[in-house]
C-alpha cells in the first residue's frame, strides 16, 4: 500500500510538471519572445462615478508589468483617453498575469489591453492579445503588443512598379492577390522567396520578379537586426490604376488607401490576411441631406458580407431621419471582404465612426483601418 502511494505522488508531481512544461513551451511567441496573457480574468465592478458616452468607443490602455507579471503602472495610449483608462484602471490592477518571457527567461513587458465601451453600458468589453489559455484571441492586439515591446517586424523599403492584366472597375467578390513567403536575412536582404497562394495564375510570375528588385528592413529585437520569415501580401484592386508607380516607404502615407494597402508585408500567418477594405475612395464624405445629429460624431458596428455588402449592426442615438440617412449611406458602401489565408472571404464586423461636417456632409472613419 505505501508504495502504491509513493507512486500515486510521484506520477502526479510528473503529471503537474508535464502540465506545466506543455503550457509554458505552448505560450504564443515570434522571435523568442512570448508575450504576456491573464492567468484569470476578475468580475468587472463599475467605480461610483459612471459613464456617461454619445458614441461608441475603442479604448487601449497600456499595461507596465515586472518580470514577475506584477503590474507597475497603466496608460492610455492616446491622452485624450485618461478619464477612460481611469474608469478600468480598478479593474486592470486586479488581473493576474503570465509575464512575458525573452528566449525562457521572465522580461518586463508592455501590455496592450482594448476595451470596448458603448453608450448607456456601465461594464466594457475587455480584450486582451492572449486568452486565459494561452491562444492568439486578438490578432492586433497580438502584433501591437510586439512593437511595444522594441520588437521590430520586417518592413518594405521599395516596391517596382508592376502591371495588372485588367483595369477594369469591376467590383469582385474577391480581388485578384498573391502572398509569398519570404526568407530575409539580417540586413533585409531577399534570400528566398516561395509562392503560397495566388489567384491570379498567369501574373504572379510578374509580382514574384519584381520581389528580386524590392528592398526590404529586417526584424529587430533588443535593437539587433535577425534573419526572419515573413509574408507579403500583394493586392491587385480593380480600382487602382496600372501600371503602379514605385511604392517607396517615406511616402508611402501620400498614397491613396487602395494604393496603400496594395503591398502589405505579415508578420506570420494569424488572424485574418486582410480585413474588409472599402472600394471606393474617394469619395470620402457623403451628402447627409437636412437631417443633422445632436452631435459631431456617430458611432456604427459596421458588418461586411462575404459580398462585401455592409450593413449597421447597431448605431449611437440619433434621431430616426439621421439614422435613416446613416443606414442609406452604409447600405451603398461596396467593400473587398474579409479574407482568409486560404483565400476565401469571410464575414466582418468592425467600428466606424461617422464625422458630421459644417458642410452639412459626413465623413466616414474606418477604425479597423487605422
Amino acid at each position: 500500500m505505501k508504495i502504491n502511494r509513493l507512486f500515486l505522488t510521484v506520477a502526479i508531481f510528473v503529471w503537474l510538471g508535464v502540465s506545466l512544461n506543455a503550457r509554458a513551451e505552448t505560450q504564443v511567441g515570434l522571435y523568442g519572445f512570448c508575450i504576456p496573457f491573464p492567468k484569470e480574468v476578475p468580475a468587472f465592478e463599475p467605480p461610483r462615478r459612471l459613464l456617461s458616452l454619445n458614441t461608441e468607443r475603442m479604448v487601449c490602455v497600456l499595461v507596465q508589468l515586472d518580470s514577475g507579471g506584477n503590474i507597475s503602472g497603466l496608460s492610455p495610449e492616446y491622452p485624450a483617453d485618461s478619464g477612460l483608462a481611469a474608469y478600468v484602471e480598478g479593474f486592470l490592477r486586479e488581473l493576474s498575469l503570465e509575464p512575458a518571457t525573452m528566449n525562457g527567461q521572465k522580461v518586463a513587458s508592455v501590455l496592450p489591453v482594448m476595451l470596448q465601451f458603448r453608450p448607456g453600458a456601465v461594464i466594457p468589453q475587455v480584450q486582451f492579445p492572449i486568452d486565459e489559455n494561452g491562444r492568439i484571441s486578438d490578432a492586433d492586439l497580438y502584433w501591437k503588443t510586439f512593437a511595444l515591446n522594441e520588437i521590430g517586424f520586417p518592413g518594405i523599403v521599395t516596391f517596382p512598379s508592376y502591371f495588372a492584366r485588367s483595369s477594369s472597375t469591376s467590383e469582385p467578390a474577391v480581388y485578384p492577390f498573391v502572398l509569398v513567403r519570404l526568407q530575409l536575412d539580417d540586413t533585409g536582404r531577399l534570400l528566398n522567396s516561395e509562392k503560397v497562394r495566388s489567384t491570379c495564375h498567369g501574373f504572379d510570375e510578374q509580382i514574384m520578379s519584381a520581389l528580386l528588385y524590392a528592398k526590404f528592413s529586417p526584424a529587430v529585437v533588443n535593437g539587433k537586426s535577425i534573419a526572419s520569415t515573413p509574408f507579403l501580401l500583394v493586392s491587385l484592386f480593380p480600382q487602382m490604376d496600372y501600371p503602379t508607380t514605385v511604392w517607396n516607404r517615406e511616402s508611402c502615407d501620400q498614397l491613396s488607401l487602395l494604393n496603400r494597402l496594395s503591398l502589405r508585408m505579415l508578420p506570420d500567418t494569424v488572424g485574418l490576411m486582410s480585413k474588409a477594405i472599402p472600394l471606393r475612395i474617394p469619395p470620402d464624405r457623403y451628402p447627409l441631406g437636412r437631417s443633422r445629429p445632436a452631435h459631431n460624431m456617430l458611432s456604427a458596428y459596421v458588418q461586411v458580407d462575404t459580398l462585401g455588402r455592409a450593413r449597421i449592426i447597431r448605431c449611437s442615438r440619433a434621431g430616426r431621419a439621421t439614422m435613416d440617412t446613416v443606414r442609406r449611406i452604409i447600405g451603398n458602401l461596396r467593400f473587398a471582404p474579409a479574407l482568409d489565408y486560404d483565400g476565401k472571404a469571410r464575414q466582418f464586423s468592425g467600428l466606424a465612426y461617422l464625422r458630421f461636417t459644417g458642410s452639412a456632409d459626413v465623413r466616414i472613419v474606418y477604425d479597423w483601418l487605422r
